[in-house]
């Protein structure tokens, strides 16, 4: 959205964590965090369109 030039990373081959009450935090910190940096980086653009950047 912000027009930056990205390269996709492949996750690991071993989990980051083996317990499967960690593997689900880290999941679910993910699906929170996924809307909110939407909504940032909404926010970001409507004040740069505003602003004329």
């Amino acid at each position: 959205m912000m027009g930056w030039p990205v390269l996709r990373v492949p996750p690991p081959r071993v989990p980051a964590a083996r317990r499967w009450g960690r593997r689900w935090f880290w999941r679910l910190r993910e699906v929170a965090a996924v809307p909110w940096d939407v909504l940032l980086l909404s926010l970001h653009l409507l004040r740069a369109g505003r602003d004329g950047d």
